[in-house]
């Protein structure tokens, strides 16, 4: 094999082991937001980090708040909802961060904190467009399941597993009115839909073609 043989095949391996990374399934976190108090289109498309619980940019990018403080986290409210857009289907889990003060895990067999509450996630794989006025319609999510805080106050979060794929995501409080103020959600991840292996392989097979022209004309 030449030098110019050499430096091909070396950068056709390069995008070979580039492209199976690629098809790789990988942890995807919220990018933008819509939230039932919120006002017309996407309340956040970045993530902040403060000490405002009302602000929705919270809830995007990876967990940040920090132990039993203030800041980090998004508080919708009891019975709020919060639709997540992560740029990319999704398919196989869900992972959920809540934030509730003096509670590291669960205290209750349910998966609830002392201080509980809960919540429902649901997801779609339509188009989803946020209201002009501010209003949330999720009639059309499918319910994948419920989540507690005790399970969402981990290192990972409360998971919750489905087959997908989907493109939205949607958290509804559902915490009881007697206790507490509302799911307060820190961050939100799904794992992104892979390049399907067929389509993989024909890349694959089609740079190895480009490869084996180049040296038939050298």
């Amino acid at each position: 094999m030449n030098l110019k043989h050499g430096i091909a095949a070396a950068g056709f391996a390069g995008v070979i082991s580039l492209m199976a990374g690629g098809a790789q399934a990988s942890t995807v976190w919220a990018q933008q937001i819509d939230v039932s108090d919120g006002g017309a289109g996407w309340d956040a498309s970045a993530p902040v980090f403060n000490t405002d619980r009302n602000d929705p940019g919270n809830a995007l990018g990876e967990p940040d708040q920090i132990g039993n403080s203030e800041g980090g986290f998004y508080s919708p409210g009891r019975g709020g909802i919060m639709v997540f857009d992560f740029g990319t289907s999704f398919a196989g889990q869900a992972s959920v961060f809540e934030v509730t003060f003096r509670c590291d895990g669960p205290q209750n067999p349910d998966g609830t904190c002392n201080f509980t509450e809960t919540a429902n996630v649901l997801a779609f794989n339509g188009d989803y467009t946020p209201s002009d006025d501010g209003s949330i319609d999720i009639s059309a999510f499918t319910l994948l399941g419920s989540i507690a805080n005790g399970d969402a106050n981990t290192e990972d979060g409360a998971a919750i597993s489905f087959e997908g794929p989907f493109r939205y995501l949607a958290i509804v409080d559902t915490t009881d009115r007697r206790s507490g103020d509302g799911f307060d959600v820190d961050a939100v991840s799904v794992t992104a839909v892979p390049l399907p292996a067929s389509v993989l392989g024909l890349m694959i097979g089609m740079g190895g073609l480009g490869l084996m022209a180049r040296r038939r004309t050298s």
